[in-house]
């Protein structure tokens, strides 16, 4: 984890170092079709993350400022997860990973997902999640 200005940059590693199964049912519930595709494809969904608010504090923003939640390597617009103040402020907003079919450990053949915001992004294992407020 990396900390400047105001974004902060997560490997999936450190994301899949907070278990969320507090707040399994609320996740699998979103409006994603990625999730729902999720909880059709097997049983076994594990889940990884931080609350969104939580990481705004740390870069020094006050809930007022939109995020942007960017994936890199990848480049194209749908790497990237936009949402208003009102969304990166409330304490239920997660920033989640998701494995289909089994636990956080990358292997291979199972599905990886990022999911905030009842949206998702498809997520290479080695990616870095770059989380900005913006002004």
């Amino acid at each position: 984890m990396s900390l400047s200005g105001t974004s902060i940059e997560l490997t999936v590693d450190a994301l899949k170092l907070f278990p969320l199964e507090a707040t399994k049912t609320r996740l699998t519930s979103a409006n994603s079709s990625s999730v729902r595709a999720a909880r059709q494809a097997s049983r076994s969904v594990s889940w990884g993350g931080v609350r969104l608010s939580d990481v705004v504090a740390a870069v020094g923003g006050d809930g007022s400022q939109a995020v942007r939640i960017a994936v890199a390597p990848e480049a194209r617009p749908s790497a990237q997860i936009l949402l208003s103040a009102k969304q990166s402020s409330a304490a239920d907003t997660l920033v989640a990973v998701m494995r289909e079919g089994g636990d956080l450990d990358g292997r291979p053949g199972t599905a990886l997902h990022l999911v905030t915001g009842g949206r998702s992004i498809a997520l290479p294992v080695d990616a870095m999640v770059t989380i900005e407020v913006l002004a």
